[in-house]
């Protein structure tokens, strides 16, 4: 270790200006702390101010000298690190590991603890699934729902206790406890004590409050059980468009640059992953040779490779002396930024770790009491039938007819608000209720990418529910207008509910969402899938059954259960109708 340390020191050190103010390395200070090393160095260094934006370049004259300092206490094989301005310490991030999940969720628990935040990050790959959130009370267990949380990993907390309030990076290992500006010595006896608390603290599964989140699992045990087999990825870049170090992204052997908004949307939905045929493990994303990335499962953990990612550049100013150039690839594995899901269907690798959602299949129940069986669903033979230029109503067999016949109700208004800028093909506003409806027809079929289709579509508009007041002039337009399908004018209302003009639907929207039990709800309405089909599936993955229809079952599952999660996270009620 004090190779490393002195390698350590003089890479923190690469930018001071003039001489070290203190410097030394693996030395015990003060004497009462005999069983603690200590390596210091603090000098100053010029930096650029932060009142001035990205792109503007500062001369010599402008830049700010700051002092920058590295602490590193070596204790019980552990390592705290403290630092100032310092810009880089690969070196030693080269030769410590994080801390383990469990314990970080463990360590400062106590029976008289309170939750004051949450940090999260979904692991769900859909499209428009919410990517991360943060929740913040005086005590999140007395009013955060656990409904939904375990299909999230937790990335950061923060507690209270006896001992005050403690702030946890579980990406990083970050500890931090607020207070006063301490001593050496203090520092020293406070960093023993955290330490102490860690060595004591076992690395069994969390089984405190947190565990409501997805659970972090034996990696190694689950690639040796073969149960790793890489289904899709997902490229988390949300977290680039703040990095406001970034002045430009350029790629090898192209002058111009690249639109960093340009870059996120390629990575904005997941990748279905390609086994590679005769090399057990390896994956690839079918982009082409140019775009190709390739993923490596093994017993280490999960990596990905690419020249097109390590080809471009996220370029800092000349001037910032505290980030250097880095590739995307390199940006990507450094932050995490990528989770990846397997044929098992509760496994997710996320953030270098594997996570188990206990709840995906524990949830089957839950899920199916999603779905309302309906008989007339078997003889639907459209979505919407034939539409004629004398047509006042649409087709019986129509999927449209049985949406429109099956949920009208009395003091209720319903519209067709299909084709165009649509939020549904059918909503229906009540004095208090406002409710979605997405129909997909299809022949009878076990389809993941069939339901998928009505899933994405339904997902994407679960925005609507408040629409904003520049929105409803073009409603209003739509509203009073007749019904036209493929060229065909027809005599069909959009407004379906009798006596009632798009002016009465859209006030009653409004009166809607202003009351206090403003209910939003969303339905599916499919012929396709059959409940009693999708009750045995779904049954059979719960109950680790094997069955022919596995490979589309798992990611139905998946896909209810994104869909149910991001209704839970809107308060809005799933309800979904197929055939018996």
């Amino acid at each position: 270790m004090s190779a490393v340390m002195h390698n350590v020191i003089s890479e923190a050190q690469h930018e001071r200006e003039g001489n070290c103010f203190v410097k030394f390395e693996r030395t015990v200070i003060p004497a009462a702390h005999h069983d603690m090393l200590c390596s210091f160095v603090a000098f100053k260094r010029k930096m650029r101010p932060s009142c001035f934006p990205a792109g503007v370049v500062v001369e010599e004259l402008w830049k700010e000298r700051r002092l920058a300092y590295l602490l590193v206490i070596e204790y019980r094989g552990y390592v705290v690190i403290l630092k100032r301005n310092i810009s880089t310490i690969k070196k030693l991030r080269e030769v410590v590991e994080n801390i383990d999940y469990n314990v970080l969720c463990k360590v400062f628990v106590d029976d008289h603890t309170q939750y004051k935040r949450f940090g999260m990050n979904n692991l769900d790959l859909a499209d428009y699934a919410m990517r991360s959130k943060s929740f913040v009370a005086e005590n999140l267990e007395a009013v955060f729902s656990t409904l939904g949380a375990n299909n999230y990993a937790l990335s950061s907390f923060q507690l209270k206790n006896n001992d005050g309030i403690y702030s946890l990076s579980l990406d990083t290992s970050k500890i931090n406890q607020p207070g006063q500006k301490a001593d050496i010595n203090t520092l020293l006896s406070w960093s023993k004590a955290v330490i102490d608390k860690i060595a004591a603290c076992n690395d069994e599964a969390v089984s405190n409050y947190l565990s409501v989140f997805a659970t972090p699992v034996d990696y190694l045990t689950e690639f040796n059980r073969g149960n790793l087999d890489a289904k899709a990825i997902l490229f988390s870049l949300y977290k680039l468009r703040t990095e406001d170090w970034i002045e430009s992204i350029t790629k090898e052997d192209e002058e111009e640059p690249l639109e960093l908004n340009g870059i996120c949307d390629i990575f904005k939905n997941s990748l279905d992953l390609i086994a590679v045929p005769d090399h057990e493990h390896n994956y690839y994303v079918d982009w082409g040779e140019e775009r190709k990335i390739n993923v490596i499962v093994s017993e280490r953990g999960v990596s990905f490779t690419s020249e097109w990612l390590n080809s471009i550049k996220l370029n800092p100013a000349e001037d910032d002396e505290e980030h250097d150039e880095e590739s995307l690839a390199s940006y990507i594995r450094n932050t995490g930024a990528y989770t990846v899901m397997f044929d098992s269907p509760t496994l997710k690798y996320s953030n270098r770790k594997l996570f188990k959602d206990a709840g995906l299949t524990g949830n089957v129940e839950v899920f199916l009491n999603l779905f309302e069986d309906d008989a007339d669903l078997v003889n639907t033979t459209s979505e919407k039938g034939d539409v004629a230029a004398e047509s006042t109503v649409f087709e019986e067999g129509s999927l449209f007819r049985f949406t429109e016949d099956k949920y009208s109700a009395n003091g209720k208004i319903m519209v067709c608000d299909d084709l165009g800028t649509e939020w549904a093909d059918h909503i229906l506003m009540g004095e208090d209720s406002v409710a979605l409806f997405a129909a997909k027809h299809k022949d009878l079929c076990f389809s993941a990418s069939a339901f998928q289709e009505v899933v994405g579509q339904a997902q994407k508009n679960l925005g609507v529910f408040f629409p904003l007041d520049g929105m409803w002039d073009s409603k209003i337009r739509k509203w009073q207008e007749q019904y036209r399908l493929n060229h065909v004018q027809s005599q069909i209302n959009r407004v379906r509910t009798e006596g009632k003009t798009s002016n009465d639907a859209v006030d009653m929207w409004k009166r809607a969402e202003k009351q206090v039990n403003y209910q939003k709800d969303l339905y599916l309405v499919i012929d396709f899938m059959s409940k009693a089909r999708l009750t045995t599936a779904l049954r059979n993955l719960r109950d680790g059954v094997d069955f022919a229809e596995k490979k589309e079952a798992i990611p139905i599952l998946w896909l209810i259960s994104s869909l149910w999660s991001s209704c839970q996270d809107m308060h809005i009620r799933l309800h979904i109708t197929c055939r018996p």
